[in-house]
């Protein structure tokens, strides 16, 4: 399993894969019991070698690999394959409304409140130590 390391945020990255639980195409709830299996798994499986620390991202650190510079499409495909261009939980809560959060849309690259209850996409992140 792979990794991605940004030297301007010191944040590790997963890197989706085809299947299987770092699978490109699943989705989870927010705060999910699926969401606590795919991070219990990756320090459990001790995903690039740390076997703590892996989380969900704030919206601000998911917001840090939206590439602005493409016209859609939002992230650099060589650094995280195997992206959907959809949206991405963050673990930020809308402080709005208690029913939803914020998540990132990677085709577009906008932030958006949506529902807690929708199926998205989560990316996991672990803060260089």
């Amino acid at each position: 399993m792979a990794c991605v390391f940004d030297t301007k945020t010191n944040l590790y990255w997963e890197v989706k894969t085809e299947i299987g639980v770092h699978g490109r195409d699943n989705e989870y709830g927010y705060k999910s019991i699926e969401w606590d299996r795919l991070i219990n798994a990756s320090n459990n499986e001790e995903l690039c070698g740390f076997s703590s620390g892996w989380h969900v991202p704030l919206v601000s650190e998911l917001r840090s690999i939206v590439d602005r510079k493409k016209m859609k499409n939002k992230i650099n495909e060589d650094y995280f394959p195997n992206t959907r261009y959809s949206f991405y939980w963050s673990s930020s809560p809308y402080v709005y409304n208690s029913s939803f959060a914020w998540s990132i849309d990677f085709h577009y690259g906008a932030d958006s409140s949506n529902r807690r209850s929708s199926g998205r996409f989560v990316r996991l992140v672990r803060v260089e130590q």
